[in-house]
């Protein structure tokens, strides 16, 4: 709510301007030029001199989240513009949403005694002109959602025929086809559909893992099979069981649609031929249902059993495949848990407790001295600064993409101007621009986080690599985890039938590690099997800590 923004009788000497276009202003005729004039036009009516005139084009007003806006706010609050008044054209320029506009910019305009002025709304310091104010921003609050609610409709119209309208999943790509309809003008309208992704065979990969899943395998297995045949997930990585099951039960596997939002989850036929039926699509959903049942929910698959916590860091020697916990029972009826590979044979399996062991014996003999982990804590001091510029240019990049964003913005405005793109045609497209634009704030958000390394952490971080086998006897399965990662962070062979590690050296260790010899308080030769170190000359720091950094950006639990 408006309150409290003014005092009365308060002279306005000087003021500043915003102004925002969108495509829909634009249409009505409320231009960038046709807002800066008319707020020059009020200033030199009531002999206000106008300081400077804010401009953001094609941001949503339904937030505060708009660079010249923040600009504004941000000159106001430090001083830097002093003004007795913000003038707009009308509110819905400044703010469409009242809780928006309550939290993000009154109590600025409020500390610094900045008064607020539309020329088209009669609102002002009196109770009358504050309860304009905000008639008027809700008023515009629910012109929005109502504009919201049209292009929902208009989507969902377009899922009901059968069209494609979001990313496509993996194994399609989208394509523009024409559509019967014209645009106002006569021009050809297109709509989107999938066909499948013939680069790097990657739709007969999806065929052949959906075809694998079908004969019986499990998720798990799936998993395995879609990593033999190189088959990735989007972003290059390989795939969870979590990432597995969403491609599995994709609809648009089938040939159809189906969202929640959409569709009210009905199954609709599109304009593109799946890699399965129906049908098949069905069972396999109906048997992910069945098993995320049994489990309750859907569980972290490697590293979700504490009676298994190097699940994920030790590997079958053998073979090559993470190594498995299982708990099968034995004559006795008892069950008998036991660390084993499940891709090869005779490659034997050995107990938790004499594996944990090993691991532990084999932590220890690689714990380096105490001088060596304080130098060593100097130089993850001074990779830090390495870290936190980084995450600065990784801001900046990710800035210059949300540029690039409004400029496509304001090349499809300029499409619907020309007549090329129908008014519906943008709004969809908006709509995709503003997912990658909360996807690009989401990751800027990450990256300034990046920048908050503390010393704290830094002296448990030496704290852990001192005294690591300790640590890991009694910590939780997260912890381990952590700590498991933090050593061997590309994980560590063993024979699964006698508990052997392989030779540990920099392939298998972290750099943490690798830059620090380990260990050795007598005067025999060592029987340790790192390969030693040559200690921290600053030639292996240069190369190394900056990637030691990179294996301890976690936060450790008190």
């Amino acid at each position: 709510m408006i309150s409290n923004l003014t005092k009365k009788n308060t002279i306005i000497k000087t003021a500043v301007g915003y102004t925002r276009v969108s495509t829909e202003e634009q249409v009505d005729g409320a231009s960038r030029e046709v807002q800066k004039q008319a707020i020059a036009d009020y200033c030199k009516a009531n002999d206000i001199e106008l300081l400077d005139v804010y401009w953001d084009g094609g941001f949503s007003a339904k937030n505060a989240r708009r660079p010249e806006l923040q600009r504004m706010l941000e000159d106001i609050s430090s001083g830097k513009v002093q003004t007795d008044a913000v003038i707009v054209y009308n509110l819905s320029r400044l703010t469409r949403n009242l809780s928006s506009f309550s939290a993000d910019i009154a109590p600025i305009l409020t500390k610094k005694k900045v008064e607020l002025r539309s020329t088209k709304e009669t609102i002002d310091n009196t109770p009358q002109g504050k309860m304009m104010a905000n008639l008027s921003i809700c008023y515009h609050q629910f012109d929005n959602d109502t504009k919201s609610a049209t292009t929902t409709d208009n989507m969902r119209e377009i899922a009901a025929q059968g069209y494609w309208q979001s990313q496509a999943p993996l194994g399609f790509v989208r394509k523009h086809i024409p559509i019967d309809k014209k645009t106002k003008d006569g021009k050809t309208r297109y709509r989107t559909i999938l066909t499948p992704d013939e680069q790097g065979d990657t739709a007969k990969k999806v065929e052949d893992v959906l075809g694998y899943f079908l004969v019986g395998n499990s998720v798990a297995e799936t998993v395995r099979y879609a990593k033999k045949i190189g088959l990735k997930t989007r972003n290059g990585n390989d795939f969870s069981i979590q990432a597995m099951e969403n491609l599995l039960s994709h609809p648009a596997m089938a040939g159809y649609n189906c969202s929640a939002n959409l569709t009210d989850g009905k199954y609709i036929p599109a304009k593109w031929d799946g890699f399965i039926s129906l049908d098949q699509h069905q069972s396999i959903v109906q048997r992910i249902v069945q098993c995320c049942k049994k489990t309750g929910e859907k569980q972290p698959y490697n590293r979700s059993n504490p009676a298994f916590p190097l699940k994920g860091t030790i590997y079958c020697e053998k073979c090559g495949y993470a190594a498995r916990g299982s708990a099968p029972k034995g004559g006795s009826g008892k069950p008998s848990p036991r660390y084993h590979c499940s891709e090869c044979s005779g490659a034997g399996s050995i107990m938790p407790e004499a594996m944990h062991d090993k691991f532990i014996d084999l932590i220890q003999e690689i714990t380096p001295v105490k001088n060596l982990l304080k130098a060593f804590s100097v130089a993850l001091t001074r990779a830090m600064k390495h870290s936190v510029e980084k995450a600065e240019k990784d801001v900046t990049e990710k800035m210059e993409q949300l540029e690039k964003l409004q400029e496509q913005d304001n090349e499809s405005f300029k499409a619907v101007m020309r007549g090329e793109r129908s008014q519906a045609d943008h709004e969809r497209y908006m709509a995709l621009l503003e997912q990658d634009r909360q996807q690009l704030q989401d990751e800027i958000a990450a990256a300034q986080e990046q920048k908050t390394l503390s010393e704290k952490k830094i002296i448990r971080l030496i704290s852990l690599m001192e005294n690591p086998a300790d640590i890991w006897k009694g910590a939780s399965l997260e912890v381990r985890q952590l700590l498991q990662q933090m050593i061997f962070p590309h994980g560590i062979k063993v024979n699964l039938g006698t508990g052997e590690f392989e030779k540990v050296g920099t392939h298998n260790l972290s750099p943490l590690y690798s830059v620090i010899p380990p260990k050795n308080d007598s005067n025999e030769p060592s029987l340790s099997p790192l390969v030693p170190g040559t200690g921290l000359e600053p030639a292996r720091l240069a190369a190394y800590a900056p990637k030691a950094y990179v294996y301890t950006n976690f936060t450790i639990r008190a």
